[in-house]
This record gives structure tokens, C-alpha cells and sequence, in this order.
């Protein structure tokens, strides 16, 4: 039987990688001062629909339960930590930083990068509406990121709020700037051209076309708020960008491209938003995503102001695994007992677990292999010591270490076996 489309099975060197991978930005986010929050498996339906919009319900796994509710997989985590926030921790010293990490579920076609259940790592700042805060969370995408071990990030930062403020000053209706954000968020020009033809004047569209053109550093900030001067709400969004960047210019070898034409569509985002890139992974290059949002209103809040980001974790290991230069490393023990009798698997159990104790991964041969193949096997699966035990090693109380990179071999008491650096 085949496993269900658009998921995966990870063997155990995947898993490795991918446990690894949550490690490092694990450790990222508690360095940052964040604490790990889990949420449930599947939620109220109507949780992603007040969200999202009715339409969310195409893209995602619903189910009816046996009593008659409307439940649905989650498909990211967001509304479902400002569940949590709204239900525990309201009252928290603010600003309240969480993340988290887990499987999540779309109903879509599966693709490279993308599939059915697919894994992300995100983190929330909920409760400032500062600039710092902006910056704060984009610095931890990014080092979270590269504790990963990927390199020659893209990062691009703008501003949907001054993006959003400014179709609406040009006369855009709020119905069809929801249909230009998809066409401005995948740099169709002419799209957008085709859409607001006839219905908004000429020059509106060409200075609309120009402004989501427009990349940079923070210079292009400044020139924008300069001569978009008479657009008060747009200028006033776009400082707030500019006060954002020179707190993230505080971090250390952040590097980031000012792009005002980035669209995330979904209505929720308010302010300063940002992507991650690698272009290595192609059309799929995007590994996060991220802005400042308010979603407060959902769960009867006044105004919480939140930052947040969500990095897809199957296209950093996909990147990770391509941009991997080295070639497979010998790890562990192999325990190789000679034969079976008492005293012999007694010392090699002991070794085991003296080495297990020390934290290195040991394994003890179950297969009553002779010696020879069994260290051919070791060899083979890449162990990097064999910890040889017969009638001998009892006798003189010692165990043989075989460095199978080597093939150098020595006798050794079991208290010294765990200070030879295996």
C-alpha cells in the first residue's frame, strides 16, 4: 500500500539531518529569549476561516468529528498562537515571545518543496508596536536560518501597510486591490496593468507600477517618502519601515534588499513584511516568510500589535542537503562480541553502556556474526570505532578499539575507553 500523496516517509539519515536542522534553530530562538509553545494537531474550522476567508476551506483538510463539529488540520500556526495568546496569555509581561515548530496540512499539488503535510519553524512577537520589534524578528529568521548551515541568503523587506495605503489614495477599490496583490506579490506587471486598465487613470498605474518596481537600499526608502509626500498614510507607514531597517542594520552581517513591491496578500498583515530567498532551490526559492500583523480583533482584543515568521523546514533541508560539500562522516561503536558466553557479553553490555552513558552512539551486534563480518558490516554502515570482546579482553580486563578510519587497534581498561575521543 502506498503512503497518502504529498507526504513523506524519512529514513533514519533524514531524520538525523532534519532533528539536527530543529536543534539548531531551537537553540536560536531560546538564545533570543523565546519560549516553545505547542498547539493542537487540528483546530475549529472556523478559527482559519475568520482568518483566511471562506475560500481557506478549499485549501485545507476539514473533517466533521462524532459529535457534529466542523474541525480542520491546521495549516500554519498563527491564528492558533494568537488563540492561545487570547485564552492564557493576555496577561504575560509583554512582549510575549513563543515559537514553534510542527507538521501542517494544504490541500494542494504536491510539487518540489511543497507538499501535503509539510514542516515549519515560526516564532510570534506579540505586544510591541515598536520598530526593534521588526527588526528583532527578522534577525532571528535570518540566524535561525543560518544555524541551519545554509549560506547566500536574499532577504527583502518592505512594507505592506504603505503598499496597501497607497492603491487606496490612487483611487483603487479595496475589491480589486485584493485581486492585485497576487499579481504584485509574482511581479506580473502587465497583469496588474491589464487590471486596472480603464478603471483607475494612467498616471496612477504608472506610479503604482514604479513604487512596486522599486528595490533598493534605504536610500529608495527615503526617496519614496519624499516624493510621496502628499500621501500622508503612505509616508507614514513607509518611516516606520525606514525606522525598522536602521535597527536591523544594529545586527551584524544581516544583509537585506529593500523591495516595496513584496504583496503578502492575506488581509491580516498590517506593516513591515519580509521573505527569505535561496535561489539555489529555483521557482521554490522562497524558505520565509513573515510582517507584522493584527489579529487580536478575532478573539474580541483591542489592537495587539505581533511580528511574526514561519520558515519552511522541507525547503531548508532540501537546501541544506544541496549545499552540503562534505562527504559521509564515520560516527559511533559498534560493540563486537566474540562469542556469547557470560562474562563476554557481560563486558560487552558494559561497554556499551559506558560509551552510551558518554553520549556516543553505540551499538551491540545481535546477530551472532563472526568477527570478520561483522567489522566488515561496521565498516560499511560507517562506524567509526569496533569494540572487539572475547575470552582474551575478559581475562586481561580490557576491551579491543578498532579505528576503522585507521585501522589502527589497541587494548584498553572499560574506564579509559571513554576518554579516547570516539
Amino acid at each position: 500500500m502506498e503512503r497518502p500523496r504529498g507526504t513523506r516517509d524519512f529514513l533514519p539519515a533524514e531524520m538525523a539531518r532534519r532533528r539536527e536542522t530543529e536543534r539548531a534553530m531551537r537553540r536560536t530562538a531560546l538564545e533570543f529569549g523565546y519560549g516553545e509553545v505547542q498547539t493542537p494537531t487540528f483546530e475549529q474550522t472556523d478559527l482559519f476561516v475568520a482568518k483566511s476567508g471562506e475560500a481557506i476551506v478549499e485549501e485545507i483538510y476539514v473533517f466533521e468529528d462524532k459529535g457534529g463539529r466542523s474541525l480542520s488540520l491546521r495549516p500554519e500556526l498563527t491564528a492558533a498562537v494568537m488563540r492561545l495568546y487570547s485564552t492564557s496569555l493576555t496577561h504575560a509581561p509583554k512582549p510575549v515571545r513563543v515559537f514553534y515548530m510542527g507538521p501542517y496540512f494544504r490541500y494542494e499539488r504536491p510539487q518540489k518543496g511543497r507538499y501535503r503535510e509539510f514542516f515549519q519553524f515560526g516564532a510570534e512577537l506579540i505586544g510591541t508596536p515598536q520598530p526593534e520589534g521588526d527588526a528583532e524578528i527578522i534577525a532571528l529568521a535570518v540566524r535561525s536560518i543560518e544555524a541551519a548551515g545554509m549560506e547566500d541568503l536574499e532577504v527583502r523587506v518592505g512594507h505592506v501597510g504603505a503598499l496597501r495605503a497607497l492603491l487606496g489614495s490612487l483611487g483603487v477599490p479595496a475589491e480589486m486591490a485584493a485581486k492585485a496583490f497576487p499579481l504584485i506579490d509574482k511581479g506580473d506587471i502587465e497583469g496588474l496593468r491589464g487590471l486596472l486598465m480603464d478603471k483607475v487613470e494612467y498616471s496612477s498605474i504608472e506610479l503604482i507600477e514604479d513604487y512596486v518596481s522599486t528595490t533598493g537600499d534605504i536610500a529608495v526608502v527615503e526617496g519614496a517618502i519624499a516624493s510621496l509626500a502628499r500621501f500622508p498614510e503612505v509616508t507614514e507607514a513607509l518611516e516606520r519601515l525606514k525606522a525598522a531597517l536602521e535597527q536591523l542594520d544594529a545586527y551584524e552581517g544581516i544583509g537585506y534588499e529593500v523591495d516595496l513591491g513584496i504583496a503578502r496578500g492575506l488581509d491580516y498583515y498590517m506593516g513591515v513584511v519580509f521573505e527569505v530567498d535561496w535561489q539555489g532551490l529555483g521557482a521554490e526559492k522562497q524558505v520565509c516568510g513573515g510582517g507584522a500583523y493584527e489579529l487580536g480583533q478575532l478573539f474580541g482584543l483591542d489592537n495587539v500589535p505581533a511580528t511574526g515568521f514561519a520558515i519552511g523546514l522541507d525547503r531548508v533541508d532540501i537546501a541544506v542537503s544541496m549545499s552540503s560539500q562534505d562527504g559521509p562522516v564515520r560516527e559511533g561503536a559498534l560493540v563486537v562480541p566474540m562469542d556469547r558466553d557470560g562474562e563476554v557479553m557481560h563486558l560487552a553490555v558494559a561497554a556499551a553502556e559506558a560509551l552510551r552513558s558518554s553520549g556516543i552512539r553505540t551499538e551491540l551486534e545481535v546477530m551472532r556474526r563472526g568477527t570478520g563480518k561483522a567489522l566488515k558490516g561496521a565498516d560499511a554502515r560507517l562506524f567509526r570505532w569496533a569494540i572487539i570482546i572475547g575470552s582474551d579482553e575478559v581475562a586481561k580486563g580490557k576491551v579491543a578499539v578498532k579505528d576503522l578510519d585507521s585501522g589502527e587497534q589497541r587494548l584498553v581498561s572499560l574506564d579509559e575507553l571513554c576518554d579516547l575521543g570516539i
